[in-house]
């Protein structure tokens, strides 16, 4: 008997919008504090794993500074 796991439901749009805002808040003190640990070791800025993991940082920086507060505030309204 296979069981379906789709959610057909209600949602609660403020609880889903206080999620995102702790997520986000949790993200930018994380991702702050290893961007600033990169940073101050300047031997290895050079190299490629560095440098692939500080893009994806400062990716995810933005993603928290430019789409999630407007998701929070679309989901609380």
């Amino acid at each position: 008997m296979a069981k379906n796991f789709t959610f057909t439901g209600e949602f609660s749009g403020p609880a889903v919008a206080a999620v995102l805002t702790v997520e986000m808040i949790l993200a930018l003190i994380a991702n702050g504090v290893v961007l600033s640990i990169t940073l101050c070791q300047r031997k290895s800025l050079k190299q490629p794993s560095t440098i692939f993991f500080t893009s994806l940082i400062l990716s995810h920086l933005v993603f928290n500074l430019l789409y999630l507060p407007f998701t929070i505030i679309a989901l609380a309204a």
